[in-house]
């Protein structure tokens, strides 16, 4: 019994197990035991109670904390209410405020829309522009003359006469094509590409959408005759003068731009089509020569009639050179020769007068310098071909082939190349040697003294042949003499600016002048329009292009040779 009450060994003792015993049997075992029991269950039912009041007056102190947090939120959105009522007061008034300036600006827009409309309908001879004081070229209104004729205006008044269907049908025909011939002269592209664009927007009423129904109705239609004006311009600019595109990228980009987001959205989807194809065939071109096939733009003219096939066999071809080609032949490929050089000569470099020194004007007008260059290689060549021949009778052969080759060359109307030789025939080292003159046939000699006296007679670029292109052969491709040109625009620019009295802040644009020197730049625009149908000999033109000038104590040396002084 001592064992098992100590817990020895080998056994469980007494009182672990009455702790392991159910609750229910260990009061009947150990009356003190129960009555310990007792007292735990009622201290913690106790315990219970106290957390269930703790909790409960913790749940009534967080609700009375949310109510008070309701109640103030409750406050504070009553007064929000009242300040949105307010705010929404002032707004309403400021709404009612700036509808009634909506309208005002609305109402000056339709007085002003109502003015250009009635201005629009005014002569050109009602004096509607600022003051004549001004000093902004563009602010002054256009000079008329008695017969409707624009006499002086800014670009911006330029450009108004060419968006007026009526002056442009009716009263000065030729007005479009003298500006495209002549703007160069004052303004680049992009400052009249911006100033046509700064026109279109000028007749834009379609931001007017509460105009009266009559009078909005007149506003398009009028904005619709300038907006068809502008478009033909654009169409007659990208067809006929492709070298302003060809220069300047950046203005097709602008071009493409305007056709996208103004033209076609606004229904000009054909004349879109038209400038498109006007671009391309400007963009398409740059790589083209005019001894090939081709057409430069639908500006661009070929004669009509058949290629004529060359006076040597392509077998020879290889091993032609100028001294041994027939005259017709020669003529031929030294038409093309000189009319390659004429299509690369800009507008912009004829009103330069660079050109008159050499050296200015292989920088500032180089494909002049090349032109005016390769006509002096080419007297050259054709004055050293005469005097380097020591038998007179064969220097007199030499002098009548080289009167043929001028003649060949006006028949051609290569009036440049004729020029050229003519030039040769005329130097005083050629014409002093009397001995070989008398072995000329005397017809071929009068076939030289009426080619001399017709170009000394016209004076004209085109040795009298303007008339006559103009009326039989319109298409027919020719070469004008750039010098007579050059000197002529030289000669008009310089009585402009000796009779202009006007500060250059106050000058406005000649007309005059510009029709003065559009009578000369159409021949070479008109010339580089149209192309020779020849066959080109690579041999030959690359012959003509390697001609060096001969130094002019050389020639004389040859000259002496030929015929002793006495």
């Amino acid at each position: 019994m001592d064992n098992i009450r100590s817990g020895g060994t080998g056994a469980v003792g007494f009182l672990g197990l009455i702790e392991e015993m159910p609750t229910t049997l260990q009061p009947i075992l150990d009356p003190s035991l129960r009555a310990r029991t007792v007292k735990v269950e009622e201290k913690k039912q106790e315990v219970a109670l106290q957390e269930r009041v703790a909790i409960e007056m913790a749940y009534e102190e967080r609700q009375r904390e949310a109510l008070a947090k309701y109640e103030k939120a409750l406050d504070k959105l009553s007064i929000k209410e009242s300040e949105l009522a307010a705010l929404g007061k002032e707004i309403n008034q400021y709404t009612v405020d700036i509808e009634a300036k909506r309208q005002l600006l609305q109402d000056i827009a339709d007085a002003k829309a109502s003015m250009q409309l009635l201005i629009s309908e005014l002569t050109p001879y009602v004096d509607l522009s600022p003051s004549e004081s001004s000093t902004d070229p563009a602010a002054r209104k256009g000079e008329y003359d008695m017969h409707g004729l624009i006499v002086r205006g800014s670009l911006w008044n330029l450009i108004e006469v060419l968006t007026d269907e009526k002056y442009c049908t009716q009263v000065d025909k030729s007005f479009r094509q003298t500006f495209f011939l002549t703007y160069h002269l004052h303004s680049p592209p992009h400052t009249v590409y911006e100033t046509l664009i700064k026109r279109w927007r000028s007749r834009d009423f379609t931001q007017h959408a509460s105009l009266a129904k009559g009078l909005k109705k007149e506003l398009e239609r009028q904005a619709h005759l300038t907006h068809k004006c502008i478009v033909d311009l654009f169409l007659y600019w990208t067809d006929f003068f492709i070298q302003d595109w060809q220069l300047e990228a950046a203005l097709v980009s602008k071009l493409i731009e305007f056709m996208n987001t103004v033209l076609i959205p606004q229904g000009w989807k054909k004349e879109v089509e038209e400038l498109r194809k006007n671009l391309i065939s400007c963009l398409g071109s740059l790589a083209l020569l005019p001894s090939q096939k081709m057409v430069i733009g639908s500006s661009a003219k070929i004669s009509r009639s058949k290629i004529p096939s060359p006076l040597l066999p392509e077998s020879e071809e290889k091993k032609a050179s100028l001294e041994t080609l027939s005259l017709v032949e020669l003529a031929r490929q030294l038409a093309l020769h000189f009319h390659s050089l004429l299509c690369k000569v800009t507008l912009p470099e004829l009103y330069s007068a660079t050109w008159k020194s050499p050296k200015e004007a292989a920088k500032m007008a180089p494909n002049i310098h090349r032109f005016l260059d390769f006509s002096e290689r080419f007297t050259s060549f054709c004055t050293r071909r005469i005097l380097k021949e020591e038998d007179t009778e064969k220097r007199a052969r030499l002098i009548e082939g080289t009167i043929l080759l001028a003649s060949h060359s006006v028949e051609s109307h290569n009036v440049a190349g004729a020029a050229a030789i003519l030039k040769s025939l005329v130097n005083p080292m050629v014409r002093r040697l009397d001995q070989t003159w008398t072995e000329v046939d005397p017809k071929i000699q009068q076939r030289f003294q009426d080619l001399a006296l017709r170009q000394n007679s016209a004076d004209d670029g085109m040795m009298g042949m303007d008339m006559e292109l103009k009326s039989s052969c319109t298409s027919s491709p020719g070469v004008p003499n750039l010098e007579v040109i050059l000197r002529h625009i030289d000669t008009i620019l310089s009585e402009e600016r000796s009779n202009s009295t006007e500060t250059h802040e106050n000058l406005l644009l000649s007309c005059t002048l510009l029709r003065k020197l559009s009578s000369q730049a159409v021949l070479v625009y008109v010339h580089q329009r149209n192309f020779y149908r020849l066959h080109s000999v690579p041999t030959i033109q690359a012959q003509l292009s390697s001609l060096k000038a001969v130094p002019l104590d050389q020639l004389q040396e040859l000259s002496l040779r030929c015929q002793p002084p006495f």
